[in-house]
C-alpha cells in the first residue's frame, strides 16, 4: 500500500493496487473509493485528510480483544466483491 498526501489540497490517498480507474464511488462524504473494471478496490481517497482519523477511530476490540475496524458499508461491499491478490 502506498500513501499519497498533498498538504495544500488536505487529499489524502490510500493506493491499494495499480489498475485503471473505471469508476469512483463515494462511499461517505469526502471518503471515496477507485474501483477496476473487475471490481477490484484500487485505492481510498478521502477529501479531507483529517478526516482519515475519523475512519481510524472506527476500531474498537471484540470480544475476544482483538482490534476490528468497522468499514462503510460500501467499502465492505466493494471488497467482498474484489478478486485475491497475490503479493510477491
Amino acid at each position: 500500500m502506498r500513501v499519497e498526501y498533498s498538504p495544500d489540497q488536505q487529499l489524502l490517498y490510500l493506493h491499494l493496487r495499480n489498475g485503471a480507474v473505471a469508476e469512483m464511488v463515494e462511499l461517505e462524504l469526502d471518503l471515496l473509493l477507485d474501483v477496476a473494471e473487475a471490481g477490484d478496490p484500487l485505492g481510498i481517497e478521502f477529501l479531507e485528510a483529517s478526516d482519515l482519523l475519523l475512519f481510524l477511530s472506527r476500531l474498537s476490540n471484540d470480544a475476544s480483544g482483538r482490534t476490528v475496524l468497522e468499514l462503510p458499508d460500501g467499502l465492505i461491499a466493494a471488497l467482498k466483491q474484489a478478486r485475491p491478490v497475490a503479493v510477491a
